[in-house]
């Protein structure tokens, strides 16, 4: 019997592995590494070869299926179950009005072409004005933070692991997962032959990973969610030892004394009861850094997680650009993934938040945490909700009141290839293929492949081509979303353009948690004034072609000047309050960094260090840090 070889790639995580489907009379019987793809080059993890079992897992949703008055279900087929989801969701509209619709668009979708495309087209069809996203669980932290840091929520320099010597991996276990906003194939093989080279690993984590074990590094071992006293002690730590570039920092800074004075507050030895990382550790690591001139870093899903996951983020990239490392071979660089990306996530910050019922909060899908509160709290309750490729009531904080919400629903469709904890509340649910069963494209491409180019930059061509190519991308991207934008005004009057989401971790079944190794510490972790700390980013407004064309050549401080329009956002000035953040600033909007034709640096024109980033205290963490 001949078997049908088909090239496909994995779609659960980010680099996108190439396999080969192998297809015996039209059914999936195995997937294999494709040896021949130019990016993976025959890596494939075990998650991704494991998924022909899901393919013909009998447990996966096969059939629509209706719940009865009396609570049973039963299975339908596709037109009945679409004639009574609509005539069922029409009457939630006529009677609540169609701000009583909601849905909540999970992880899955960012890994289907097609799926991004229709689920955005019909929410827009339908009206949707609150869209919930599991990205605001996951990792709309980074987003914001390098929006405001780089002017585009695209960007974010991956640690150039071929050259460097010392690499500080917070919230990452590439043991048991890749890695996370640095897509590369087989990332612990990459660690292991930068290890054999000599090169030295340092995992901060909660609990003690098997990496290490594997010859690959030490673990430093913190308190969950205290990244951010960790980052500001070994920066201050940095600083005391000279460690500061003080040319990049007058050349590309401004604020670095507000800096410095922020950092201050919080040595190691003030420190070092709330994240549990020694006085001695953390002079070690500091000391190693300021020795290690190709030094880098990278923060994973680790602080994505906790409260102050932007601030945490924010002083990661500071980490990187004021000791000189950011752009630099052996520290942290800019990658495109498959195309420059940049301009398709540019933004100006403080124009993406807008006062809600709820407070001030970020333009784009709603904070997830909030999904309850608009369900039993709000003015307008969200009377109806639809679901796709999510697990809501597991994967965001406080199940029970959530639960409790959504048996106040009048009507709960979830669409997905599995029942879940969440479906058992669901009042209609839809099947839906899986990565084997439909065409797709691989449109994952946030900026963080760890591609070849690296290798060539270190070669011979100039460090400034790395950063200049930044913003090279075309005026507007194919794969600009058609999100609905949630605080667009009802008769449709909305000028900017339309955010691309960014999911988060999607989990599927029941009982699935992830528990943590080491307790929290009581009255130790506190959050940060750093912003709306759960929103995701959006793109900033498209004006007329030939507004976005003109440029922007204002002094730093200057106000946008009559007939500007809105220029690309994040390639101009910033203006006012940034949330505290480190913004770049750039002359030209068709430069970024390198500004290689002129001749200037690889960083930036200006990075603005904003002073107002703040520990909130409560008495009992101040006294504590006393």
């Amino acid at each position: 019997m001949s078997i049908d070889t088909t090239r496909t790639f994995c779609r659960i995580c980010e680099p996108s592995c190439g396999l080969v489907a192998h297809v015996e009379m039209g059914r999936l019987t195995q997937l294999t590494p494709d040896r021949d793809h130019p990016a993976t080059k025959g890596f494939a993890c075990h998650k991704g070869l494991a998924a022909v079992d899901l393919h013909h897992d009998p447990d996966r949703l096969d059939h629509p299926m209706l719940r009865d008055p009396d609570g049973t279900w039963r299975t339908t087929d596709w037109a009945t179950a679409l004639a009574h989801t609509a005539s069922r969701l029409q009457s939630v509209i006529d009677t609540h009005g169609i701000d009583s619709v909601a849905a909540y668009v999970g992880n899955p979708t960012a890994f289907n072409a097609l799926g991004q495309l229709h689920t955005g087209t019909l929410l827009r069809t339908l009206g949707v004005r609150r869209t919930f996203s599991s990205g605001t669980q996951d990792c709309a932290n980074k987003f914001v933070a390098s929006e405001a840091v780089f002017g585009s929520s695209n960007v974010h320099p991956i640690p150039d692991i071929a050259h460097t010597d010392l690499c500080v991996v917070i919230g990452e276990n590439p043991r048991a997962s890749q890695a996370s906003f640095f897509s590369v194939p087989n990332v612990l093989g990459e660690m292991k032959r930068a290890a054999a080279r000599g090169a030295r690993f340092v995992f901060v984590n909660p609990r003690r990973i098997e990496t290490p074990d594997k010859g690959i590094g030490d673990t430093l071992l913190i308190r969950p969610d205290t990244d951010v006293w960790f980052l500001a002690s070994l920066l201050h730590r940095i600083d005391q030892l000279g460690g500061f570039d003080e040319g990049v920092c007058s050349r590309h800074g401004t604020h670095v004394a507000e800096l410095r004075a922020f950092i201050a507050e919080y040595p190691a030895e003030v420190t070092a009861p709330v994240t549990g990382v020694s006085v001695e550790a953390l002079h070690e690591l500091a000391a190693a850094w300021v020795a290690t001139p190709r030094a880098s870093v990278h923060g994973s899903t680790g602080i994505n997680m906790g409260r102050q996951g932007t601030l945490a983020y924010w002083l990661v990239h500071m980490l990187s650009f004021v000791t000189g490392r950011l752009d630099a071979v052996g520290g942290n660089l800019k990658s495109d993934g498959f195309y420059p990306n940049a301009r398709s996530g540019a933004a100006v910050p403080e124009q993406m938040y807008v006062d809600t019922e709820f407070g001030r909060l970020r333009r784009g899908a709603l904070p997830g945490t909030l999904m309850s509160h608009a369900i039993l709290d709000s003015d307008e309750p969200i009377r109806a909700m639809i679901v796709v490729a999510g697990n809501p009531l597991l994967s965001i904080a406080g199940e029970d009141r959530l639960r409790k919400a959504f048996e106040q629903l009048e009507l709960l469709v979830v669409i997905d290839i599995y029942p879940s904890a969440t479906s058992e509340h669901a009042h209609v649910l839809l099947p839906s293929t899986d990565m084997y069963e439909r065409d797709d494209l691989n449109i994952v491409n946030i900026g963080t492949s760890a591609t070849r180019p690296q290798d060539q930059a270190v070669a011979g061509a100039a460090p400034t081509t790395r950063f200049a190519d930044l913003v090279q991308a075309a005026d507007y991207s194919l794969l600009e979303s058609l999100t609905v934008d949630p605080h667009a005004t009802s008769d449709g009057q909305d000028h900017r353009p339309r955010g691309r989401q960014h999911h988060g971790k999607h989990h599927r079944g029941p009982h699935r948690r992830r528990e943590r190794d080491l307790a929290p510490p009581s009255n130790t972790q506190r959050t940060a004034e750093c912003g709306p700390d759960t929103g995701t980013r959006s793109h900033p407004a498209d004006s007329e072609p030939a507004q976005r064309r003109q440029r922007n050549d204002a002094a730093p401080g200057d106000q946008p000047r009559p007939g500007q329009g809105r220029r690309k956002p994040g390639f101009g000035r910033a203006q006012g309050d940034v949330h505290g953040f480190a913004v770049a600033h750039f002359a030209d909007e068709n430069h970024f960094g390198g500004l290689a034709h002129r001749g200037a640096d690889p960083i930036g024109e200006r990075i603005e260090v904003l002073p107002q980033f703040a520990l909130i205290r409560s008495e009992e963490h101040t006294s504590e840090l006393q």
